[in-house]
């Protein structure tokens, strides 16, 4: 369970750095954050299973790297066992996010006092 909160909060602060940028830089960013959480609510596996999606759409579902995370979750409180395969892809991409969140972010911290 740590190593899935650890997952989390690796995997959703290089977002958060993204957006909060984006965000000081355009204001509508704030609005299509909140569509955008919506649509991702509706894209995971929360109240059914993975098992549900057609196998045609599972390559474009996999897309969503909140997929991984809910499966894990799904699979340590239902099955009681950690897919370890689910968490190494999701560090794998937060890994892969973070160096770009950081470009992103220190390209453009110059510019938030001015927008602030």
């Amino acid at each position: 369970m740590v190593f899935q909160n650890f997952q989390m909060a690796i995997l959703i602060f290089p977002l958060g750095l993204i957006f909060g940028t984006f965000n000081i830089m355009v204001k509508d960013v704030e609005y299509l954050i909140g569509i955008a959480t919506t649509l991702l609510f509706f894209l995971t596996p929360i109240v059914y299973p993975i098992g549900l999606v057609p196998d045609s759409y599972k390559f474009i579902y996999h897309l969503n790297p909140f997929v991984f995370l809910i499966d894990a979750w799904h699979k340590v409180f239902l099955n009681g066992y950690i897919p370890l395969s689910n968490l190494f892809f999701l560090l794998a991409f937060s890994l892969v996010l973070f160096p770009i969140s950081r470009i992103i972010y220190s390209q453009n911290i110059h510019k938030a006092a001015e927008r602030l």
